[in-house]
């Protein structure tokens, strides 16, 4: 209910398979004369009908075609059988325990070399490293993962699947705005692909980072989006968590009504399918306790009271329990009970809302030291999930602490004011009585009141060396942070400077106005430095003109744009003035450039549209390499298409592609004839109301428009592209230009 990744296995789950004849897979699987192909098949198909339903038998099936394998010396069953038991741990909660499987497998993939299973296997490994929340090591694994589907041409709905994990990374570190971006990409390459499942996981994810945001009605439209797919794809599986989902949402906005029916929707759909209802009925537990329904809370909280197969439902319930407990003291024990599970299976969201609890229980019982023992946990748990937030949570800690000090301490004063009551009670029956009643009394209260003082004394010194403490790592935080901005501003410097360099590269646009009769150019990176870049250099009537998109954008894609306009500058004043034989010459030149013929690991290149315009003539000779370009003539557009082959780029090394050939188009050209050259970057951008890519039908409409305008021509297409994408972030380097001979 809290926390749903969308992992990388998942997406070869099968819906269907929860109506297999289990019996007859199990004969099957049991049967020792029926041949290997069958009987693996047989079990493979009870692993993943078992996997969600039943955690516990899913591993079992794993466990069985690992000792099969072991018994019959097959490496890649073997690895098959220690993938299934990695990918069984993560959905038990044993995050830990799936690290030591999957990286067995990893150990055995490297052996047998093939490259398929290491993208699974490396995205399985990147899956748990999220869970225990060490990102680096997830976003690290991933990485390699992408490499390797790149390297082998993999197909696009892989290449979605992995950027849709992407966006699971920065999305569990807080970094909302560059989720969303590889959330966007994956839904374009889903819809390239007719993915209709990995999309609408893609818009699940977009609806839970709206709900962090605190957007509540974007969140469950994106939510509705998800649902929507699910529906068409009748995915039971899918469609309980969209309605979990949902329910969370209402739940926030204390519509606790609809919460209820969205959670019990969720819950026929776990029954139908037999699989592990705690989810649902920890979300409708919650319902019934802002409900006053109490009772019916507690009923269907003990029902999942002990769960073994999921620790952090164990967790969840051990919380609420302790919420609804009149005991103190049984409250405690259970949420220690649940400390000591998150603790295990190193949930650091379990281990900070216990932590947080308990520093509340053990405060109102008069427990100092458990109380500081509690809130200092919780610090550090909340420091690793939201680092910025540190320093802010550590002075929230001194306020408590101090806060605390000064209850203990007033506990003390009460209790001195009440000894002396008792004692001026008791000296006025000593002087009814005798003397020595009197001074037996007053020796006994002097050893109580020194005794008081030297607790409060102990209890001082504690308080003051955990403030202590607490400023020593206030300090170290503050110069850690120090570090951190002197290095970000240095970053950020060289970044500022880069951009100055690059635009130095770009040709003047007095140079373009004087060759053409009309010109401009719309030029927008999405980074500080961009990817994108245009070139232009005019020889007496004739000129070179050419969009370049470089793979990437931001820094990386800098370092491209300028060794491409480098290489374009050398071939072009070499007199080579042939639009194809340009291009076919700047491919050779980047390919051997990046050591692309060797298999290199850089297989980066360029999208490039690239025109020799002769005024004299009034032609055009246009080549391209997957940029187009578009010329309206009279009112009407005519879009000229590239070659579909890039300039560098991935698979260079394949002998087959070294020797790239460029198509040569000749157009004539008449009197205001508008041709307009550009990268993919304005037509791929996503917005509108259904949130898709804004199509290149919209955009050669959008430029029709706008050959009729004399001036201001990059703000029509600005304000275009903003009322557009509206709230959406940029996902890629814009660049239009046009121009009329």
């Amino acid at each position: 209910m809290k926390r749903w990744w969308v992992l990388f296995f998942v997406f070869s789950f099968f819906n269907g398979l929860s109506q297999v004849n289990i019996d007859s897979l199990w004969n099957v699987w049991k049967d020792t004369a029926e041949v290997e192909k069958n009987r693996i098949e047989a079990a493979d198909n009870l692993y993943w009908n078992y996997l969600y339903s039943s955690p516990d038998s899913a591993y079992y099936f794993a466990n069985e075609i690992y000792d099969y394998a072991d018994i019959n010396k097959n490496k890649k069953l073997l690895y098959r059988g220690f993938r299934y038991k990695g990918i069984s741990c993560i959905i038990q909660g044993e995050y830990n325990i799936a690290l030591f499987h999957l990286e067995k497998a990893l150990k055995i993939c490297n052996s047998f070399s093939k490259k398929t299973s290491l993208i699974d296997i490396r995205s399985d490994i990147s899956s748990a490293y999220s869970k225990l929340g060490m990102y680096d090591k997830a976003e690290e694994n991933l990485k390699i993962a992408f490499d390797v589907a790149k390297s082998i041409n993999v197909k696009d709905k892989t290449l979605s699947t992995i950027t849709g994990n992407y966006g699971n990374i920065l999305k569990a570190q807080g970094k909302f705005s560059e989720a969303l971006v590889y959330y966007f990409k994956s839904i374009k390459l889903s819809q390239k692909t007719q993915n209709l499942l990995r999309e609408s996981n893609a818009y699940l994810n977009i609806a839970s980072i709206y709900k962090e945001l605190k957007n509540y009605n974007g969140a469950i439209k994106f939510y509705n989006k998800a649902q929507q797919g699910y529906n068409k794809l009748d995915s039971k599986h899918y469609l309980k968590i969209s309605y979990e989902n949902i329910g969370n949402v209402y739940f926030i906005r204390g519509d606790y009504k609809k919460a209820e029916m969205h959670y019990l929707k969720a819950l026929k759909i776990s029954r139908d399918l037999n699989s592990n209802p705690a989810n649902c009925k920890v979300a409708l537990s919650k319902v019934y306790i802002k409900t006053n329904r109490k009772k019916l809370a507690l009923k269907t909280l003990n029902e999942l009271k002990g769960i073994k197969n999921n620790k952090d439902i164990s967790i969840d319930v051990n919380l609420i329990l302790a919420e609804l407990e009149n005991n103190p003291n049984k409250a405690i024990v259970l949420i220690e009970e649940a400390l000591t599970i998150a603790k295990a299976s190193f949930n650091i969201i379990g281990i900070k809302n216990s932590s947080e609890m308990l520093y509340g229980f053990y405060k109102n019982v008069d427990n100092g030291r458990k109380a500081l023992e509690m809130y200092e946990l919780y610090i550090q748990m909340q420091d690793s999930l939201q680092g910025e937030n540190n320093k802010r949570a550590i002075f929230q800690f001194e306020y408590e602490k101090k806060a605390l000090a000064d209850s203990l301490l007033n506990i003390e004063e009460k209790k001195v004011l009440e000894a002396k009551n008792d004692a001026a009670i008791s000296e006025q029956k000593t002087i009814r009585n005798t003397i020595l009643v009197v001074l037996m009394l007053i020796v006994g209260f002097s050893l109580l009141l020194y005794r008081r003082f030297k607790i409060t004394k102990r209890q001082n010194q504690i308080i003051k060396t955990q403030k202590q403490q607490v400023d020593k790592v206030n300090q170290e935080l503050d110069l850690e942070k120090n570090k951190v901005e002197l290095k970000n501003k240095e970053i950020l410097s060289s970044i500022n400077y880069a951009k100055k360099i690059q635009q130095t590269i770009l040709p003047k646009n007095e140079a373009m106005q004087n060759f053409f009769s009309d010109f401009f150019v719309f030029y927008q990176p999405k980074d500080i430095v961009g990817g994108d870049f245009y070139w232009f250099k005019s020889f007496g009537e004739l000129a070179v003109i050419a969009t370049v998109d470089c793979t990437g954008h931001g820094v990386p894609g800098g370092f491209m744009s300028m060794m491409g306009s480098m290489l374009i500058d050398k071939i072009v004043t070499s007199q080579r003035l042939d639009s194809s034989k340009i291009l076919k010459q700047l491919n050779d030149e980047v390919i051997r450039m990046l050591s692309q013929y060797e298999g290199g690991e850089i297989q980066d290149g360029m999208d490039i549209a690239l025109c020799v315009v002769d005024k004299d003539k009034k032609q055009l000779h246009f080549s391209g390499a997957r940029n187009g370009i578009m010329i309206v003539s009279n009112g009407i557009s005519t879009v000229y298409h590239a070659d579909i082959i890039p300039v560098g780029g991935a698979f260079s090394n394949k002998s087959k592609l070294l020797k790239r050939d460029y198509k040569l188009n000749t157009i004539q050209l008449t009197k205001n004839d508008m041709v307009f050259m550009y990268t993919d970057g304005y037509y791929d951008q996503f917005g509108g109301k259904d949130i898709r890519s804004l199509g290149m039908d919209t955009f050669q409409n959008i430029l029709l428009e706008l050959s009729e305008l004399k001036q201001k021509r990059d703000k029509f297409l600005l304000e275009k592209l903003s009322t557009w994408k509206g709230d959406l972030p940029q996902i890629d380097d814009v660049l239009v230009m046009g121009f009329k001979v």
